[in-house]
């Protein structure tokens, strides 16, 4: 599912034309990896499916999967057993993936919180991750992993990797699309074309031939000015986080206890634009039903 925002306030707006403007980004190219040499080194992202419904996810581990965390939310909330049928397809592509496995637990982050209406806030978006244990490892002949990327500046060109509404049988690749905003509590904003089925998709960065993830899609807001951008947030801190405690003994509950809630430490104290210090003032808003 992916997040439909409220418009932004005037005033957040024009910061945000200020900066976004001074910066040049490319023409954006969208591409859909059908065929095998395309794909190439790109398996290790995936369609996270569940009923009706689907999310992208990447392996970040051979055995953990990450996502947005409101994929799995009302499991976890309700301290459920999650489905069955809620399976990782590792470079799924027209019915067949590299590898296949279903998710046996899910750890999100404490800060994360939905209301019961399908309702929530700006404040949720630095808290959007969930970690899937997945039933077994998948091996690098199948799919390789990917390493979180630390931080990048405002202007940096991105990738996008995900499956979507309208083209839900295989990957799509987004080059030149950038990081148009950053904001308090570790959000950012990037110019990327996301759509239903897009939450938890990775975005890439790319650097002497390593791919590495900076962040994933939370939801996307269309403001004033008609211009649609999605929202993610920085990875590092509650990435490493919830790791820790998720191969740690203590935080690996047998699967009949369903998913286990863990708390995750402040985002770091790094130097931020001027603009962070003013976030966007999104109203609260309602999920969009869909994949």
């Amino acid at each position: 599912m992916l997040y439909q925002f409220a418009r932004r306030s005037a005033h957040a707006l024009a910061i945000m034309v200020v900066l976004v403007c001074s910066h040049s980004v490319q023409a954006q190219s969208i591409q859909t990896l059908d065929a095998p040499f395309k794909r190439m080194g790109w398996e290790g992202v995936g369609r996270l499916d569940f009923g009706r419904g689907f999310c992208t996810g990447t392996l970040i581990a051979r055995d953990i999967v990450l996502t947005a965390a409101h994929c799995v939310y009302d499991h976890v909330k309700a301290g459920t057993k999650l489905p069955r049928d809620l399976v990782f397809r590792a470079g799924y592509q027209h019915g067949a993936a590299s590898a296949e496995r279903r998710v046996v637990a899910a750890h999100i982050p404490q800060g994360y919180v939905r209301d019961p209406g399908g309702k929530s806030t700006a404040n949720t978006i630095p808290h959007d991750i969930a970690l899937l244990q997945l039933e077994s490892e998948i091996f690098v002949t199948s799919a390789s992993p990917f390493r979180i990327h630390a931080r990048a500046s405002q202007g940096t060109e991105v990738m996008l990797l995900s499956y979507g509404k309208g083209r839900e049988e295989a990957l799509t690749q987004e080059r030149g699309c950038a990081i148009t905003n950053r904001y308090s509590g570790g959000i950012l904003e990037f110019n990327c074309a996301a759509t239903f089925g897009s939450s938890g998709a990775p975005v890439f960065i790319e650097e002497d031939g390593n791919r590495r993830i900076l962040s994933i899609i939370s939801g996307g807001a269309r403001g004033d000015d008609g211009r649609f951008v999605v929202y993610g947030m920085e990875l590092t801190t509650p990435v490493a986080d919830l790791m820790a405690r998720l191969r740690s003994r203590q935080s690996l509950p047998p699967t009949s206890e369903g998913a286990r809630r863990l708390r995750v430490g402040a985002s770091t104290g790094s130097t931020r634009p001027k603009s962070a210090e003013h976030p966007p003032s999104f109203k609260r808003i309602r999920v969009v039903p869909g994949s």
